[in-house]
């Protein structure tokens, strides 16, 4: 889990590092150079390696297998720009909707669609970070004679709360001509395997670098939904133009076969409750933001003293990386949205941090990273 020989890395939520099989594929300069869109037998070769790997993801995550498909992008930010602005360019009246707890990329989208005349609004979470769905439903049955795409964030990249897909088969039968778009980037590692969508869902999106690929490589998994793709070009069914990155493709197969073997989701909920206890012993007035007992990987944690920015800088300098939010937003001394829509005032939500970590971290770090945190702490 060790960055460097001299820091515990605790931002796999911002980024992972590449998974020891990945590693070691790389080590060999085995790469694919054909483009898989030629016809001769280097291009052929590359467009194997993608036929694989996309097989493998649609068993992986596809609910009806036959009935679903998938196309490769970039990543998460690039797959739901192509979702949400696809859907607007289809439906100019249409509505997209997603939570208060969202990545600030939905945010963004909003701001884009309302300078062109675009609807788009945000329902309320619970205190656990659950969605409210009252909320939701009075927000779709308030807008049932517009089409409507609704943004569901599968496992919060602050908290890592997974949200219950099973709760959208009765929205989908309800309401007629709802899309759905599963937010799913921060899923892998932190949900079982293995795992399917709910019948019902349309759009689901994932980012290779979450779990060990490479950066800048992701897809969307999609069921019949026909819309314009973001980028020109032909290429990946028309919906995504340009020439196919095979190496991240295939650092994405490498790296989920990797961490499906490994991982131990046992020893993941026994992290989670060991750094969280201690922690609160150290510091009986912490604040933990969607911690409900459930385990995973995530700890969001408003200490009631020290501001983000300084205990990034003196956790970095003692050993430790970590983060105070997303990593697109983590540049910022803005309060976290996310700690503030869980209940955290504005003082609160500006002494953020958040703790994330994967299967490769050991007892002995634990106890390590303890350790660093009572002396930081002690200092202020």
């Amino acid at each position: 889990m060790r960055l460097t020989s001299k820091h515990h890395y605790l931002d796999h939520n911002a980024t992972s590092p590449v998974a020891d099989s990945v590693n070691d594929w790389i080590s060999k300069g085995d790469f694919f150079f054909g483009n898989a869109n030629s016809r001769h037998s280097s291009g052929q070769k590359s467009q194997k390696i993608i036929n694989t790997t996309k097989n493998l993801l649609l068993k992986k995550i596809s609910h009806l297998q036959g009935e679903s498909n998938l196309f490769f992008h970039s990543g998460a930010t690039e797959g739901i720009n192509t979702i949400v602005k696809g859907f607007w360019e289809a439906h100019p009246n249409g509505l997209f909707l997603f939570s208060e707890i969202d990545h600030k990329l939905c945010f963004a989208l909003s701001n884009w669609g309302e300078k062109k005349s675009f609807k788009s609004q945000f329902f309320g979470v619970n205190e656990d970070g659950s969605p409210d769905l009252e909320g939701l439903e009075k927000l779709l049955d308030s807008n049932k004679n517009r089409p409507i795409l609704l943004n569901y964030l599968w496992a919060n990249n602050e908290t890592g709360v997974i949200w219950d897909q099973s709760l959208l088969n009765d929205l989908k039968a309800k309401h007629q001509g709802l899309v759905i778009h599963v937010d799913a980037a921060q899923s892998i590692g932190k949900i079982e395997f293995p795992f399917k969508h709910e019948q019902c869902i349309d759009f689901a999106t994932y980012s290779g670098h979450k779990f060990g690929a490479f950066k800048g490589v992701g897809w969307t998994y999609t069921r019949s939904i026909e819309f314009p793709g973001l980028i020109e070009g032909g290429g990946d069914q028309g919906l995504r133009g340009g020439t196919p990155n095979t190496e991240g493709i295939y650092s994405i197969y490498l790296a989920l076969e990797e961490l499906e073997k490994k991982i131990d989701f046992v020893h993941l909920d026994n992290v989670y409750h060991k750094i969280q206890s201690s922690l609160q012993a150290l510091e009986p007035l912490i604040k933990c933001y969607g911690c409900t007992g459930q385990g995973g990987n995530t700890l969001l944690l408003s200490h009631p003293r020290i501001n983000s920015d300084i205990q990034i800088a003196a956790f970095d300098m003692a050993g430790i990386q970590l983060s105070a939010g997303s990593a697109c937003s983590s540049g910022s001394s803005l309060p976290n949205h996310v700690a503030r829509a869980l209940g955290a005032s504005t003082d609160e939500a500006k002494r953020v941090i958040r703790l994330s970590w994967d299967y490769r971290i050991k007892n002995s770090e634990v106890e390590e990273i303890i350790d660093i945190f009572k002396n930081v702490w002690a200092k202020f």
